[in-house]
């Protein structure tokens, strides 16, 4: 069996400027059935002709469930760990913005539809509680981020390529710059971009994706290109947000996945940005004990 060393929901709701999270492996809130949630399938599409065989394969919305068991040591404390469950789901639920179950440093996006109670403790502030987990994407993820930064510089340094005698043209440094990101992950990753400002038309290349949006993004303002979403949205310093699908590149497909392994990254280096590869897998990774 799975080493679980964390199991918790991450809600949009937020208390004090933080997340709303409910502790499943908590002093208060014990989690009984852990194993329901690793369980995986996926759905095919077959062919329409007389010898059966399989086209594709997909996950669609499925249900998982888990069972809690709710003790506290008052009324007092009962109380408000069932109205802080209550309004954790259900804030997610209302504005359709879906929590997060994160184990082992991996988290199913997700939302609590269904509540049962059983087994209800009047004087002894105990209830077991049977949530139903729903999910768009019955995949848990692993966001890897790395920072890319600016190297622009005013002035080519004068110590870059003196020569002893002049030439009729001058030479300057190379400002392409080179990096690298690792995909896990044994299969093509989304991913999001995230270009903070100054730049003008920002092309990227990681590996075979290359991305290129024709426009000005000012200093103060980010743009936003999310591969899983196909959405390219910038953001002005009001905190306004534009879509700027429009504006992608036509060489080549700007939504195409990152590669397996280790992919080589380049840009001019003009301007900042962040990468972020979202590993996918059925289940979270295997720990020993």
């Amino acid at each position: 069996m799975m080493l679980i060393e964390e199991l918790y929901y991450e809600s949009n709701y937020r208390s004090g400027g933080a997340p709303v999270t409910i502790d499943f492996l908590g002093d208060s809130v014990m989690a009984q059935d852990i194993e329901t949630l690793f369980k995986s399938s996926w759905d095919y599409t077959e062919s329409n002709y007389n010898t059966s065989h399989i086209l594709g394969f997909y996950k669609k919305l499925q249900e998982k469930t888990l069972t809690v068991s709710i003790m506290a040591s008052d009324a007092k404390t009962y109380d408000h760990l069932m109205d802080k469950m209550h309004s954790a789901f259900e804030y997610d639920v209302r504005n359709v913005t879906p929590g997060k179950l994160w184990c082992n440093g991996f988290y199913l996006p997700c939302y609590i539809t269904e509540t049962e109670y059983e087994d209800f403790e009047e004087f002894f502030e105990a209830v077991e509680k049977k949530l139903t987990i729903s999910t768009e994407r019955a995949c848990w993820m692993k966001e890897i981020q790395k920072d890319f930064f600016s190297t622009e510089q005013e002035e080519t340094t004068e110590d870059f390529l003196d020569f002893e005698y002049d030439f009729e043209y001058d030479f300057s440094e190379d400002k392409q710059n080179r990096g690298s990101i690792e995909n896990k992950s044994a299969f093509p990753a989304e991913w999001e971009i995230v270009i903070n400002g100054p730049a003008t038309n920002p092309q990227i290349q990681i590996g075979e994706t290359f991305v290129q949006i024709d426009t000005a993004v000012g200093d103060g303002e980010y743009l936003a290109i999310n591969s899983q979403k196909k959405t390219i949205v910038q953001t002005n310093i009001a905190g306004e947000k534009i879509n700027k699908f429009g504006y992608r590149g036509t060489d080549g497909y700007v939504f195409r996945k990152i590669n397996p392994g280790n992919n080589i990254v380049t840009w001019n280096g003009k301007f900042t940005w962040t990468l972020t590869i979202f590993e996918e897998r059925s289940e979270p990774r295997w720990k020993k004990g």
